[in-house]
């Protein structure tokens, strides 16, 4: 009798196998990913934070230098931060953003400001932007209208309902302060 040869096997994967490791693959992914997004914290909004603080102690700091009034805002769709002296604000900033021009504007980063006031009077945007402070010569400060004696430049991150931070300027002094911003209904 003749032994036929055994059926060679190909090397390989069959589909089934293939997709069991898909289905691991995607299910590891669906697990992973969400909580990488909260290794960020709220980097973002400091961020954000130290740019605005750094905006203001710069529009006071040139305001000194050159003895005119700066005024530091906040776009009305609080995407941007805006640094100018008083009289050239409404005239874009030129090319690319300087930190040591005159003129700046600054994009944040999936973050979101919005200037409050203490007053009863919500500060206005003017030609799509809202002032947050103007600088004076002497090193004082005008916050906007209402806010007395202070306002603040609130910052959120994207996809967040609660503030993380808010930018505090004192109107006599020019001093700024960031603190978190208390939860709602919370104590601060």
């Amino acid at each position: 009798m003749t032994r036929r040869p055994a059926a060679r096997r190909r090397p390989g994967y069959t589909l089934f196998e293939l997709l069991v490791v898909l289905a691991v693959l995607i299910l590891l992914a669906v697990l992973v990913i969400p909580s990488t997004e909260s290794l960020y914290g709220n980097t973002r909004a400091k961020g954000a934070g130290d740019q605005v603080r750094g905006e203001l102690a710069a529009a006071r700091a040139w305001a000194m230098e050159e003895g005119r009034p700066y005024r530091v805002g906040v776009s009305e769709d609080g995407r941007k931060i805006r640094r100018a002296p008083e009289d050239e604000f409404d005239q874009p900033a030129a090319g690319e953003a300087n930190p040591g021009a005159r003129r700046v504007e600054f994009g944040f980063d999936r973050v979101t400001a919005k200037v409050q006031a203490d007053g009863d009077e919500a500060p206005q945007a003017e030609n799509g932007w809202v002032t947050a402070a103007v600088f004076l010569p002497d090193g004082t400060c005008r916050t906007a209208p209402g806010s007395n004696p202070t306002a603040a430049v609130v910052l959120t991150d994207e996809g967040k309902t609660n503030p993380a931070l808010r930018v505090t300027v004192r109107s006599l002094t020019g001093h700024t302060r960031v603190a978190a911003q208390p939860k709602a209904g919370g104590s601060p």
